[in-house]
């Protein structure tokens, strides 16, 4: 069965949100991709966030889609070209267990495979 294509409409509202709420932070780990595409692609932290800012439908890959990181909620996927690179763009909106409504970008790196977007024109 094909996955769900959000609406533009959904997809409108998510980013609405998600740039209401977000404070230009992504998450980084042990294998810290979304640090060493920084480098990769020659930015700065904040151009990552200036590139993220200005996402679309456009823009839109798929969600929104269970988180596979062990947590709950849901992600959305975003890709767009950024100094002649493509990459991947994962974020999340979430609410803690006192009912607190936060945001993450979980990752900003080149795809492991390739993006398809929907509204593409």
């Amino acid at each position: 069965m094909p996955e769900h294509v959000a609406t533009v409409r959904e997809i409108e509202e998510f980013l609405w949100e998600f740039f209401d709420l977000w404070r230009g932070n992504y998450i980084s780990g042990k294998n810290d991709q979304n640090k060493d595409a920084l480098n990769e692609l020659g930015i700065k932290a904040k151009h990552r966030e200036e590139e993220t800012r200005n996402l679309g439908v456009i823009n839109y890959v798929k969600g929104p889609v269970p988180d596979d990181s062990g947590y709950e909620g849901d992600v959305w996927v975003f890709g767009k070209e950024v100094e002649e690179q493509m990459v991947y763009i994962k974020l999340k909106i979430y609410t803690t267990k006192s009912g607190v409504k936060g945001c993450k970008g979980m990752s900003f790196h080149p795809p492991k495979w390739e993006l398809k977007f929907p509204y593409a024109k």
